[in-house]
């Protein structure tokens, strides 16, 4: 089988992983590529949507009660801005290391930003949360559409969107979830503005944590994650 992102085909090994997280149990078969690392889903399923039902977590946006709503939102503030005694204590209990590294980017609250596969918006309402007023998300297994003053929520892929000048594109664990990731990058680069900035979290396959866990690595959350980079493989991509 051949490597979607150096192409190889030499010694590459399949294996089977199980959906988990639904339980259903289904099997996938999966390439490990033996020249630059990554994990691979060898044939995306038609109905790669089922696997994204309403109580699947980026979906599921339960609004906490005021108490908690409160204590998330200071720690939130702080992650993004590093102010407020109360803050930073429930920062330290609880925190939230990509809010830290996205406020870390110092965004102006008019900026443009586009959130990748932002489900029905859990980073999106963080975002608008800290004062932010030009989000946008995109993500293809929304069940429609979320539009209200400060937020686009469509229910597409980043490649069928005809917005453009972003100011911030973020793929918040979104990008293993996408089978083409050259072209999703590229297209990324295109409708960013000339100062703009491309954020992406994502997991990383090492050799010591495909070891020690292989087709258990909690993830590879089959079918979701449909191609997982080392960094070689990332590299490889030469976007």
């Amino acid at each position: 089988m051949i490597c979607k992102i150096c192409g190889n085909t030499k010694d590459n090994k399949v294996f089977k992983a199980k959906e988990m997280m639904f339980g259903t149990g289904d099997c996938f078969d999966y390439i490990e590529c033996s020249n630059c690392g990554c994990l691979q889903i060898s044939q995306v399923p038609d109905n790669l949507g089922d696997y994204y039902p309403k109580n699947y977590s980026s979906h599921n946006l339960s609004k906490p009660n005021f108490i908690k709503g409160y204590i998330i939102r200071k720690r939130d503030s702080y992650a993004f801005f590093k102010k407020s005694i109360l803050g930073k204590y429930i920062y330290q209990k609880r925190p939230n290391e990509f809010l830290s590294a996205l406020g870390d980017v110092h965004m102006d609250f008019n900026s443009k930003i586009l959130d990748v596969g932002s489900g029905t918006g859990y980073l999106v309402n963080k975002v608008e949360n800290q004062g932010y007023k030009n989000l946008w998300g995109v993500d293809p297994f929304i069940e429609s559409n979320i539009i209200r003053e400060n937020v686009k929520i469509l229910k597409k892929p980043i490649k069928e969107l005809d917005e453009d000048n972003f100011d911030y594109i973020i793929f918040n664990h979104s990008l293993e979830h996408i089978e083409d990731h050259l072209e999703n990058i590229r297209k990324a680069s295109q409708i960013l503005s000339n100062d703009g900035t491309i954020v992406i979290a994502m997991p990383v396959k090492s050799d010591y944590i495909w070891n020690l866990y292989h087709e258990n690595w909690v993830q590879l959350d089959a079918p979701r994650h449909v191609l997982i980079h080392s960094l070689k493989s990332f590299d490889t991509l030469g976007w």
